[in-house]
C-alpha cells in the first residue's frame, strides 16, 4: 500500500509541483513492486468536492491513467488533457503550465529553507517568494489565453467552459 501526498495543505489555490515526481517512470517502478493499493491525496481528492485548479483535475487524471496503465506515455495524455479542457487556447495554457512550474522552480531555488525541507505544509504564499513581476506575467499569460477562445467558434456552452477553465489558473497568481 502506498499513500502519497501532492499539493500543500496550507494553501490549496497554490500551484504545488508534484509533475516531476509523478511520472511514467514512478508508475513503472510502483507497479512491479506489487502495489495493491496506491492513493496519491491532493486538491482534488478533497472531502469539500473543491478541486482546487484544472492543474489539479490533471493529477487527478493522470493518477488513474498511469494507475491503471503504467506503459501509456504521459505526454500524449497531457496533451489530450490540454486539449479537452482548454480548447484552442491549449498551447498558450501549455505555456502557463511551464511558466507556473519554472516559477515554483525558481522560488524553491532561490529559497533554501523551503527546497530543504520541501513539505507539503510549506508557508509560500509570502511577498517575498514571489515577485510582483512574475505574478504578473503569469496573468498576462492567462489574458493571451483567453483571446483564443471566443464566441464566434465555440458554441455558448463550450465558451463558457474553456473561459472557465482559463479562469480558474489565474486563481494561484
Amino acid at each position: 500500500y502506498l499513500w502519497l501526498y501532492q499539493t500543500n495543505f496550507g494553501n490549496y489555490g497554490y500551484f504545488f509541483d508534484s509533475f516531476s515526481h509523478y511520472t511514467q517512470p514512478m508508475y513503472n517502478f510502483i507497479s512491479s513492486q506489487g502495489l495493491r493499493m496506491f492513493f496519491a491525496q491532493g486538491q482534488d481528492t478533497n472531502a469539500s468536492g473543491f478541486s482546487g485548479t484544472n492543474f489539479n483535475a490533471l493529477k487527478a487524471y493522470l493518477n488513474a491513467k498511469l494507475s491503471w496503465d503504467s506503459t501509456l506515455d504521459q505526454t500524449t495524455l497531457m496533451s489530450r488533457f490540454f486539449k479537452a479542457v482548454y480548447g484552442r487556447a491549449d498551447k498558450i495554457m501549455w505555456k502557463y503550465y511551464t511558466a507556473l512550474r519554472s516559477f515554483n522552480y525558481d522560488m524553491l531555488m532561490k529559497n533554501p529553507p523551503l527546497i530543504n525541507s520541501r513539505s507539503i505544509y510549506n508557508k509560500v504564499a509570502n511577498r517575498s517568494y514571489m515577485p510582483l513581476a512574475s505574478l504578473r506575467s503569469l496573468v498576462a499569460i492567462i489574458d493571451e489565453a483567453q483571446t483564443y477562445i471566443t464566441r464566434d467558434y465555440y458554441s455558448e456552452e463550450e465558451y463558457n467552459l474553456y473561459k472557465y477553465h482559463i479562469e480558474a489558473e489565474a486563481l494561484f497568481p
